[in-house]
């Protein structure tokens, strides 16, 4: 039979303490994704007793927005270079709204499975 051992933390808990975390556009995303899925169903945050000032909850939410979304902005605004391919071999030039359409059809028919 295996004891269980009541957990001492050696570290006093504090639910300000800031942590440096690495995570990807990808799921900086996928966190303000389904954070914003989850907030628009919620009693909790759009409720007048949580919009008040000693709230932690809203303000903990908006927070997380602003941190997650400034950082992927910032990133952008430094490296705000287009991107830009070129083609050497292939000349380019819009195609008129009949062509898109037989392209499109083209890559239906092409794709299906």
């Amino acid at each position: 039979m295996i004891s269980k051992k009541l957990f001492k933390p050696s570290v006093k808990e504090d639910l300000n303490r800031p942590y440096n975390v690495t995570l990807t556009e990808g799921q900086i995303s996928t966190i303000l994704y389904i954070m914003e899925g989850y907030l628009q169903g919620c009693d909790d945050y759009n409720s007048v007793a949580y919009q008040s000032e000693d709230d932690t909850f809203s303000k903990d939410c908006d927070k997380i927005f602003f941190e997650l979304e400034g950082v992927v902005d910032t990133f952008y605004k430094v490296n705000n270079d287009p991107l830009i391919v070129k083609f050497p071999d292939v000349s380019y030039r819009e195609l008129t709204p009949f062509e898109e359409e037989i392209e499109i059809q083209k890559y239906i028919r092409d794709n299906e499975d």
